[in-house]
């Protein structure tokens, strides 16, 4: 028989008999309902509100560029298309040379931050102003 010291559960002798003793969580919790309710409702509100007013670390976009080709050179209307097809990948170079990347590689290898244009500006900053 195994026991312990004094508990507000304890036998007149003072002392508990855990071999009679049972644990039931759920007499526990029926106890305690409030109190896990109030640190539930405290723990979500301290999480959303650090959710709110912590300062952002990471940012991200994306473009997708779809192009759509013609594959059949035999089509009688092919010479019709011509221009359309040109037009069309003209639109592409345009947008692929404006993206971030392609700009700031541009300033870095043509160091064109030293030009008279962008000398009140930081080199970093060059690419955004382009």
């Amino acid at each position: 028989m195994s026991v312990v010291g004094p508990d507000w559960n304890s036998t007149p002798g003072g002392y508990v008999d855990l071999d009679k003793q049972s644990f039931d969580i759920w007499a526990m919790v029926r106890r305690r309902k409030w109190l896990i309710i109030f640190m539930l409702v405290a723990g979500l509100g301290a999480g959303g509100l650090y959710h709110e007013k912590a300062t952002r670390i990471y940012e991200t976009s994306a473009q997708v560029l779809v192009t759509i080709r013609q594959t059949d050179d035999n089509s009688p209307l092919r010479p019709l298309n011509a221009e359309v097809g040109y037009e069309d990948s003209m639109t592409t170079h345009a947008q692929l040379i404006k993206t971030p990347l392609v700009v700031q590689r541009a300033v870095d290898k043509f160091r064109l931050h030293e030009l008279a244009s962008f000398q009140n500006l930081q080199p970093q900053n060059v690419a955004t102003a382009i």
